[in-house]
């Protein structure tokens, strides 16, 4: 399963473009996971769930993925979409 970027604007708030640019030290986040990456943001809808992850190299933001769990792929994590 994969998503689109124009579908991951509509599940998030967060502008991803920005996300991309921004300065890590200016990140509103939920958590830091131990290979250094950002949860940004959640949002769930009924019983699927989905992550938005800032890629973090120690310096700058790299990427960013977004994580689902859900009926759609038997409710186990996955990344449906990277940039």
């Amino acid at each position: 399963m994969t998503i689109t970027k124009q579908e991951v604007q509509e599940i998030f708030t967060v502008d991803v473009d920005e996300l991309l640019n921004a300065e890590v030290d200016t990140l509103n986040y939920i958590e830091q996971n131990h290979y250094g990456d950002f949860l940004i943001e959640e949002s769930e809808a009924g019983d699927e769930r989905f992550k938005l992850w800032a890629n973090y190299d120690g310096e700058d933001i790299t990427g960013i993925e977004v994580e689902y769990f859900g009926r759609l792929n038997s409710y186990k994590w996955e990344t449906v979409f990277e940039m």
